[in-house]
């Protein structure tokens, strides 16, 4: 009796262990049984590795299935990790459906936007729908119609043409054979893997990992790491994606950067070297800390990074910094063409060092502070800024 009843606890728990889907190394192409041989196996390997594609209960992918937008927004927050949710508006999101988690966590980050009324969750996603997301999630502008060559192109709706047009361009999208791209046909599981790792170049998860040379695609840090960015030369944007935590990024010896950076994950940082060239650098999220001490285009910090903090060191030069978030510290000390603090940055901390130039300084928040101790050519203080306090120092 006694032994029965130890065999009966063994088959239990061998049957516990069956349920459990153990997580593949990154890379792994015999993730799943049925993608062996498959001409998507090494993508859907790669991001089954990573987490960001699953199986079913049965341990298979079945890579020739059509996508639902509730499996297409679950991959999205795998690979991001969305934090934030919006406010369920949608008529056919269930509060305790499966999916609801993932497609609001869209809806909150600007990705998913539904039809106004419904997510159409278990839909499946049609090829140009896929595409517009993935621009969406990856910050990446939509192109111009002269960029959309397929023979097809007249069946792509308006508002895919832009993201479809981006993404043919990039070649990170490819056809259905015969030069045409087919926008509303339901995209394969195989497919999305494929169009993933056509896009993403780096996915960055390791801590102190080191990125050089040329790295043609996005780059997405996407762990609580410090990053160093030494001599490369980035065509596509660098995001660090709301997962990362409190990484540290840095653009360090001759790196370049082409298209934009976008800090998305709260209490992370950006440094700029002063050897590094940065493009646009977009800050959305809470206490970001960006130094540039070398060369940017920009630095916008959105009206969702509060307490986010810029410093600008006496040998950097940067076209243009704006804040529209609330308690911004920023500290410019080099070369500035103009700064603007809107509205909505109340109680933002401004401070102008004695040696740095600055064009204009356009100050609409309440509540905030500007120290000018260094040279400014023009200052304007809107009238929405009351209470703002305004320090200027003799000889500035």
């Amino acid at each position: 009796m006694k032994h029965a009843k130890i065999l009966s606890l063994l088959l239990s728990f061998a049957l516990l262990l069956s349920l459990v889907t153990l997580p593949a190394a990154a890379g792994d192409k015999g993730a799943f049984p049925d993608v062996e041989g498959h001409w998507s196996e090494e993508s859907v390997g790669r991001w089954a590795g990573y987490g960001v594609l699953n199986g079913d209960e049965n341990g298979t992918f079945s890579p020739d299935k059509s996508m639902t937008r509730a499996e297409f927004a679950t991959m999205l927050v795998n690979l991001m990790g969305y934090t934030e949710k919006a406010q369920n508006t949608f008529q056919d999101v269930a509060a305790d459906a499966w999916y609801a988690d993932a497609i609001l966590k869209l809806a909150a980050a600007g990705v998913m936007k539904g039809d106004g009324v419904n997510a159409n969750p278990d839909t499946p996603i049609s090829r140009e729908e896929a595409a517009v997301l993935l621009c969406r999630a990856m910050g990446i502008e939509p192109g111009g119609d002269a960029g959309l060559e397929f023979v097809d192109r007249g069946a792509v709706s308006p508002w895919a043409q832009g993201a479809v047009a981006a993404l043919s361009e990039r070649g990170m999208i490819s056809g259905v054979g015969e030069n045409t791209f087919a926008p509303g046909l339901d995209i394969t599981r195989a497919a999305v893997a494929k169009m993933v790792d056509n896009m993403v170049a780096a996915y960055v998860v390791d801590d102190a990992a080191e990125l050089t040379g040329e790295i043609n695609g996005v780059v997405i840090v996407a762990a609580n790491a410090d990053v160093v960015l030494k001599d490369a030369a980035l065509s596509e944007n660098l995001i660090v994606a709301p997962k990362a935590g409190e990484a540290a990024v840095t653009l360090a010896g001759k790196t370049v950067t082409e298209g934009k950076i976008l800090v998305d994950s709260a209490s992370s940082s950006l440094t700029v070297e002063k050897t590094a060239a940065a493009g646009d650098i977009m800050v959305s999220a809470p206490k970001a800390q960006v130094a540039v001490e070398g060369k940017a285009d920009s630095v916008a910090v959105s009206g969702r990074a509060d307490g986010a903090s810029l410093t600008v060191a006496e040998t950097a030069s940067v076209d243009s910094v704006s804040t529209e978030a609330a308690g911004t510290k920023m500290e410019v000390a080099g070369e500035v063409k103009a700064v603007a603090v809107a509205e909505s940055a109340a109680g933002a901390d401004i401070t102008v060092a004695k040696d740095a130039k600055v064009d204009s300084v356009a100050l609409e928040a309440e509540g905030a502070k500007l120290a000018v101790a260094g040279a400014v050519k023009n200052v304007e203080v809107a009238p929405p800024a009351s209470g703002t306090t305004l320090t200027v120092e003799k000889g500035a």
